[in-house]
């Protein structure tokens, strides 16, 4: 008898549901300037029309010829705060 296998996990399969406060990355990046936030958003949050859920926790424009690379950008950003859970650039 051959050994069963689990299956794997697309990586397009639907995530479960938020269990905890989770940091959301959102962003606007341009040729001169970067502009992110973070979210903090909870299971309990609810999304209403015009308005993102959770509450912003930090929020800061960047001029990108200040830095050498985007990734140099999200460090600066990023520093102090827990990674993202998910992010939307």
């Amino acid at each position: 008898q051959r050994p069963r296998i689990a299956p794997r996990r697309s990586p397009l399969a639907p995530r479960p549901l938020l269990m905890a406060s989770s940091l959301v990355l959102v962003g606007d990046i341009g040729g001169t300037n970067s502009r992110l936030q973070a979210y903090e958003i909870s299971p309990d949050d609810k999304h209403t029309t015009g308005c993102a859920p959770g509450k912003i926790i930090k929020e800061q424009q960047f001029l990108n010829g200040d830095f050498k690379a985007f990734d140099d950008v999200l460090r600066a950003f990023l520093a102090g705060l827990a990674p993202p859970s998910a992010a939307c650039l």
